[in-house]
């Protein structure tokens, strides 16, 4: 989303060629400043995805392309692919320093997949295949488009869930929420399909809020594990 990353990818790249041994002063020089700079990409790519989150969950009348319009210039800004791929030729000697690197790689590039091309949450092995639901292409779909509530759908917005079967990502409902009281009459329930659009919609950035709330997790866990072996503690 944002230029910062790519300045993150240079670093990385200008720090070790393929093969190379790790460098002196190594959490000085290289570990602490590319947390410090994957730390504040994360924080940026969280402020962006509130503002989406904000404008589906609270705008009147609900307009779901000025989100996606948003959303289509930040990405613009993010690295290409091809600029990501130049982490995957750093290959080391060292396992955490090579884990934490591919941790930094996976991250910039699971954003970017999740927007563009593919959303994957928690989807079992044999549901992967030929799965290319992308955040933008949904809820551009999710803009053009008026359809019949499901009637499983019903069912779980009863049991205050939405479930995005698409992706393998559940979002609970507000206890309050007037979707957990949707009739289970289908022609009664398109009465409240404008409200089951927004939370259908907020259902898929969530989705993304989670996809790379999950894979920061994964860059800090290999970005201690890596400092306490340079610090010297087991």
């Amino acid at each position: 989303m944002i230029a910062d990353a790519i300045a993150l990818i240079e670093f990385i790249s200008n720090q070790f060629s393929k093969n190379q041994d790790k460098k002196d002063k190594l959490l000085e020089k290289f570990v602490e400043p590319a947390y410090s700079q994957l730390k504040f990409i994360h924080e940026d790519y969280m402020r962006a995805c509130r503002k989406y989150w904000e404008s589906i969950r609270y705008d009147q009348p609900l307009d779901i392309m000025k989100v996606v319009n948003e959303m289509d210039i930040d990405i613009r800004f993010a690295p290409h692919e091809s600029r990501m791929e130049l982490l995957s030729s750093i290959q080391l000697n060292d396992p955490q320093l090579q884990a934490f690197i591919n941790s930094i790689r996976n991250y910039l590039m699971g954003q970017t997949h999740a927007a563009r091309t593919r959303m994957q949450y928690d989807l079992p092995p044999n549901r992967r295949v030929g799965m290319r639901t992308s955040l933008l292409e949904k809820l551009n779909q999710l803009s053009n488009i008026r359809f019949p509530i499901p009637q499983e759908d019903i069912a779980r917005l009863k049991r205050g869930k939405i479930y995005l079967r698409m992706v393998g990502y559940t979002m609970e409902l507000e206890p309050d929420n007037s979707l957990r009281n949707i009739s289970d009459d289908p022609e009664e329930a398109m009465k409240s399909f404008d409200e089951y659009l927004r939370y259908l919609s907020l259902a898929y950035v969530d989705c993304f809020i989670a996809i790379l709330q999950r894979d920061y997790a994964r860059v800090n866990a290999s970005y201690w594990e890596l400092k306490r072996k340079l610090q010297g503690f087991s």
